[in-house]
């Protein structure tokens, strides 16, 4: 299987190991090749053609290969959320009527990747009328931000 595509971060060379994250998978360099020609190693900003093997080209169309347990997988995450404004309905309201657990289902991308992902916001009721009582409270205020509400710690 050949994959395309430019370097970013480090550097990778012939009969060296690369892990596809999003499959599980580690799969050994066989060649390379930059603008027709055969390399052995490739670094940061190259363009470049590599020769992997026993890849089924099948599982992947577009993805990030990296070194060996240089990225990490995620199960879960906890983060400070924000509805675009475009998003006609109402989060707390389908979050009610899809199920006992209180999830919602949401496509989300990070990076080069969009899954389906269950959602639980939590809070968003509190944090609306802390954040009506705050601006009129702090119209000045410029340092305020809604991750003070939230009880994160300020990063500086």
């Amino acid at each position: 299987t050949v994959l395309t595509g430019t370097v970013l971060q480090g550097r990778a060379a012939v009969n060296g190991v690369i892990e596809f994250p999003s499959l599980g998978l580690q799969r050994k360099i066989k060649s390379m090749q930059m603008f027709r020609r055969k390399i052995q190693s490739v670094k940061q900003g190259d363009r470049v053609g590599m020769c992997v093997a026993n890849l089924d080209s099948n599982l992947l169309e577009r993805g990030v290969a990296a070194s060996p347990g240089s990225i990490p997988f995620l199960r879960g995450a906890v983060a400070l959320v924000k509805k675009v404004r475009y998003y006609a309905a109402s989060l707390y309201q389908q979050q009610q009527q899809q199920s006992s657990l209180k999830t919602t289902k949401f496509h989300m991308s990070v990076g080069h990747t969009t899954v389906m992902a269950n959602v639980l916001f939590w809070g968003a009721k509190e944090l609306k009328e802390k954040i009506k009582t705050n601006k009129t409270a702090s119209q000045d205020d410029a340092s305020w931000t809604h991750a003070d509400l939230a009880g994160l710690p300020r990063v500086d």
